[in-house]
């Protein structure tokens, strides 16, 4: 079974954070250094990771996701915190 993750990285640039979910975190950072990954993140790079979970499967990490995109620049800040 695969492994999945939901991940939180934040712009060294201009401080804003990226939500996004992965089955190969180190691949994706990569990616979203680089320029190949998501369009939000291309110009903004670059990229340090704030935090990741390992979930079981792809639905868990997709609800996780969107429930921390609902939430305020503040509010991914202190889901960090409380979460590391």
């Amino acid at each position: 079974m695969r492994k999945w993750y939901c991940y939180l990285i934040q712009s060294e640039v201009d401080s804003s954070i990226y939500t996004g979910i992965t089955v190969d975190m180190d691949r994706r950072l990569g990616e979203h250094n680089s320029g190949r990954g998501a369009k939000h993140t291309r110009s903004r790079r670059p990229y340090r990771l704030l935090w990741s979970c390992e979930v079981a499967d792809r639905s868990v990490a997709s609800v996780m996701e969107a429930g921390i995109k609902r939430l305020t620049h503040q509010g991914k800040l202190n889901f960090v915190r409380v979460h590391s």
